[in-house]
């Protein structure tokens, strides 16, 4: 033992350690002499009867305080050895829940040596190194303390969720692995009753029966909730296929095509896809299926490590003996009233150019806001081989005592002949009252980016309490009213958010935002959305992604929440998943979300099987794609022969096993079919490619992708070379527009069609089926040089696909409804670079708009001169399917602007959130969303500084441009028509 002593450093060697200590009375404390990793010897005094997690807990922080503790690993990483009094061996002591007083350790040595990991934990690091795109040892080697703790707690805070979740009932696991989608109102909108037949619903039902299958039609109440609609079935149907007595709970209720069941108290109409059903005028298709046919993940045994785990958390959750006897001290610094002082010493390795003169300047903010009226600056020193030294003393006008938790230092190094002067603010006395109510609801009604003048905040301080009990939706602006480098008023404002009531989801998710960063604020944002609904969850959860990065810690509300949800609703987890992976290239939050896709995938290890499927699939499509690539060059002469190379990587079996019952990465909903070698192609537009599957059987799932160009309905599109978080954030606002004008009542047809970025620029394309771009349309129905300018060849497409008149008046309308929400959706956005290739148009009539490389305003320039001269895109042959011919002064055409002014309207009302969510998008490196300027467009478009009246005058002058205009459009069109041939082979 002697022997292997003389490598180590040693370190307060000292111990009182007694030969018959294990024999004395338990409240006796011992001497451990602990031997580190690293080399390191130390003492540690604990409780005879302290369990070894404890003692290692300790034992890591002191370690801490002694050389190279950078050298050591996560404390998971070790475990305690010590000799055998009995056989005088040495033991590995792996279960840590044991007391010290029953292992009775050798001379009271114990020494820290790295654990032999199990076979299966070697395993699942492996996998999920693929999984998560990162390493598991990057983790390990973290020198950083909090990302060993974080890892520690998180898997402990998962293993409490999911004790909470289980055991559950079967109908509880099917919910929680195909969870239902359901609209927060049980209330059919007025819209959709219209489209009832008699006031009921008309259900497709399917039934088998030896092999067999027959489809029933239902006519039943909207109101109707599934088990009562699956007792009615079975007793219609039920003697039909040898069914007696009640057989309910032997059966459910699936949609076809879909992983999903209606199950819940909920009415049938208040599923979304009943409504989607109706508002297409399709009937809903369910099927009867026995409920030993729905497919249960088992969950697979724990391994070593994850029981270990388990047991640890348990015994963390005790009241740790060590804890209770130890006395922690500490220094508040509430009581440290003197100058927050830094020195900067010397600077090294700055490549610049010798002799240069530099400094340093040096400022205290919180968030954006600067604690002290000033920065400061250090003498100028000339730089020599990239070192410069100061010894600068800078004292800050803010005592410790008042600096934030959040307060952040921040330094720059300058040239000398770039230092600015600083202005110090302007201190104004408060003139507030009661009187000024209506002056404060008048601030609290400007836009999210208003900046507050010193006078209204003033006034809303003076008036908080006020703001908590009549305004609770002003709590963003009164935050900003917060002298951050007063330790009273951050009390004063601690205390007061104790009792502010709780706000509206949309209102909440800007205390999110980079602008909050102090911990309790973002604390309560969390606990308002608490009881948000998982489809509106989903809705916002790229913004919520986002918020991550403004966290300064690893553990924090905001992701134990969505870890919660998460595994609570497998498509929460689903695309929370994806939305981190997508990112796990970047530098700056890998570690982050890496360490949080870690705590989800360990703690969901059926979901990591299926995810684990899907990456490979991905990896397999990049890899075929590159291979494409690099065979043909991607010409019009090379397009078949790159086409025939395609189809002759997607036939080889190894493709086909990869995808055949994949879940679709856009929607965990569906499932892949077989490769439809026949259907596989690269698209021009942003080197996609496109992959057409089939559907498994009749009923199971199939999806439904497309890119732009013709191709069937069966079909998946990956897309590599470009950035798509751009399309995904313009699609999200889209799908937000359409969900705020279905709640006043109007439904415009939008289709926000699905897209996901998967990684460093690839990802996946949802599109829509039976769709074709207006520029084929029109080359289809005339010469390229003049088809723009024929007016009826959309028409007459439509026609071709809606041959009688009372679909063909269908067609139209819904071409009326959906160029409507276009016209206002991308006005409103700035979509910019909108010509006859981005356009497209569904047989039933649908228009969409796809491709969103620009928004906020930044269109293209040629020579100087804007290539877009009109708010939005109207044409003239638009306004002849939306008029059926005749003049614009038609009744069918004043009914589309009324359309078009409503949508506007409803928008600009909720304007600070359309700002809102752009305004967390800061982070993402979106190329037209970088700085707070870009939000300005939203300001415009919107006119929040307007009347109603005012704004929606101005909103016509705006459609009377458009019409105006729209000329100018179609000869774009036209140029860009005979510089691209965009007919695509079939």
């Amino acid at each position: 033992m002697e022997s292997e002593l003389n490598p180590y450093v040693m370190v307060d060697t000292t111990t009182s350690y007694l030969p018959d200590v294990w024999t004395l009375d338990q409240d006796t404390d011992v001497t451990l002499d602990i031997l580190l990793p690293n080399g390191c010897f130390m003492n540690v005094t604990v409780p005879r009867d302290a369990e070894l997690h404890e003692v290692k807990e300790e034992v890591w922080e002191m370690a801490q305080r002694v050389p190279l503790f950078g050298l050591l690993r996560d404390s998971d990483s070790y475990v305690f050895q010590c000799i055998n009094l009995s056989t005088a061996e040495r033991d590995d002591l792996t279960e840590e829940d044991r007391r010290l007083c029953e292992i009775r350790p050798f001379q009271g040595v114990l020494r820290l040596v790295e654990r032999q990991g199990d076979e299966e934990e070697k395993a699942l690091h492996s996998r999920l190194n693929f999984v998560i795109g990162m390493g598991q040892r990057e983790f390990d080697e973290q020198k950083d303390p909090e990302v060993h703790d974080f890892r520690k707690q998180m898997r402990i805070f998962c293993e409490n969720v999911s004790l909470v979740l289980g055991p559950s009932t079967w109908e509880q696991q099917v919910l929680r692995q195909y969870p239902v989608s359901i609209e927060s109102s049980p209330d059919l909108p007025h819209y959709l009753q219209a489209k009832l037949y008699e006031g009921n619903l008309v259900l497709a039902i399917s039934v088998e029966h030896q092999s067999s299958e027959s489809t029933f039609k239902f006519y039943v109440p909207p109101s109707i909730n599934p088990k009562d609609l699956l007792d009615l079935v079975l007793k219609k149907k039920g003697p039909s296929i040898g069914l007696q007595g009640d057989q309910s709970q032997n059966f459910l209720l699936k949609i076809c095509g879909l992983e999903e069941y209606l199950i819940g108290p909920y009415p049938i109409s208040q599923y979304k896809y009943i409504r989607e059903c109706l508002s297409c005028d399709r009937i809903p298709e369910l099927i009867l299926v026995s409920s030993d046919k729905v497919q249960l993940e088992r969950s697979r045994p724990e391994s070593k490590s994850e029981e270990r785990q388990r047991t640890k958390s348990t015994a963390s959750e005790a009241s740790s003996t060590l804890k209770r006897k130890k006395q922690l001290s500490s220094l508040s610094t509430w009581s440290i009233e003197e100058p927050f002082t830094i020195i900067i010493h010397s600077i090294h390795k700055l490549n610049y150019d010798n002799k240069t003169k530099v400094a340093v300047q040096c400022g205290l903010y919180y968030a954006e806001e600067r604690l002290c009226g000033k920065v400061y600056h250090t003498t100028e020193q000339v730089l020599e081989d990239g070192h410069c030294t100061w010894e600068d003393t800078i004292s800050f006008e803010i005592d410790v005592c008042n600096l934030p938790r959040m307060a952040k230092l921040c330094l720059v190094v300058y040239e000398a002949s770039s230092a600015q002067k600083n202005s110090r603010f302007r201190k104004y006395q408060p003139q507030a009252s009661k009187s000024h109510l209506q002056q404060l609801q008048q601030i609290c009604e400007k836009d999210t980016l208003y900046q507050l003048h010193e006078q209204e905040k003033e006034l809303m301080w003076f008036l908080r309490k006020h703001c908590c009990e009549q305004l609770p939706n002003s709590l963003p602006k009164l935050l900003k009213c917060v002298k951050w480098n007063d330790r009273t008023e951050v009390a004063q404002m601690t205390k007061l958010l104790q009792l502010w009531p709780a706000m509206t989801p949309y209102k909440t998710l800007e205390l999110l935002d980079y602008a909050h960063p102090d911990p309790g604020v973002r604390s309560f944002a969390v606990r308002c959305l608490q009881d948000i609904g998982d489809d509106e969850l989903s809705l916002y959860l790229l913004q919520l992604v986002q918020a991550l990065k403004h966290e300064a810690y690893l553990q924090n509300s905001l992701v134990k929440f969505l870890l919660e949800r998460a595994l609570q609703n497998r498509h929460v987890g689903h695309r929370l998943f994806w939305l981190m992976r997508s990112e796990i290239h970047f530098p700056e939050v890998a570690i982050k979300f890496g360490l949080i896709l870690e705590a989800y995938c360990r703690s969901v290890p059926t979901h990591l099987e299926a995810l684990e499927k899907q990456v490979e699939a991905l990896s397999q499509l990049k890899s075929a794609s590159i291979q494409a690539l690099k065979k043909v060059n991607i010409k019009k002469e090379g397009r078949e022969k790159l086409k025939l190379y395609l189809q002759e990587i997607f036939g080889k079996k190894i493709y086909q096993a990869k995808f055949y019952g994949l879940q679709n990465p856009l929607d965990p909903r569906f499932k892949f079919g077989k490769i439809r070698v026949e259907k596989c192609k690269i698209l021009d537009l942003k080197r996609s490619l496109g992959l057409g599957l089939r559907k498994p059987t009749l009923r199971e799932g199939r999806l439904s992708i497309l890119r732009m160009g013709r191709m069937d309905k069966d079909a998946l599109t990956f897309v590599s070379g470009s950035n798509l978080r751009q399309d995904m954030l313009t699609l999200q606002m889209i799908r937000i527009m359409d969900r705020l004008w279905k709640d006043e009542g109007l439904d415009l047809r939008m289709i926000p069609y699905r897209c996901m970025a998967t990684g460093h620029r690839v990802g996946l394309i949802e599109v829509v089926p039976d769709a074709d771009t207006i520029a084929n349309i029109q080359k289809e129905k005339g010469f390229t040089a003049t088809s723009v300018f024929k007016k009826g060849s959309i028409l007459s497409w439509l026609k071709d696909h809606n041959p009688d008149d009372i679909s063909l008046s269908r067609a139209a309308e819904e071409f009326t409804l959906s160029c409507a929400g276009y016209c206002v959706a991308t006005y409103v956005l700035g979509v910019a670079d909108r010509h006859s290739d981005n356009i497209m148009v569904k047989t039933n009539g649908q228009l969409f708009h796809v491709d969103f490389g620009h928004i906020l305003g930044k269109f293209k320039e040629k020579f100087g001169f804007k290539r877009e001269r009109v708010p939005f895109v109207l044409t003239h042959d638009f306004v002849y399917i939306i008029t059926k011919g005749q003049t614009q002064r038609s009744q069918e055409f004043s009914r589309f602007q009324q359309y078009c002014e409503q949508a506007f309207m409803i928008l600009r009302r909720r304007g600070p959130l359309v700002i809102s969510l752009f305004a967390m998008m800061l982070s993402t490196g979106i190329p037209e969303l970088n700085s707070e300027k870009d939000l300005d467009y939203l300001r415009e478009t919107l006119v929040l500084d307007m009347s109603e009246q005012e704004a929606l005058k101005h909103f016509r002058a705006k459609f009377d441009e458009a019409i105006k205009n729209s000329w100018k459009t179609s000869i774009n069109w036209m140029a860009h028509n005979l510089a691209k041939d965009n007919k695509m082979s079939d």
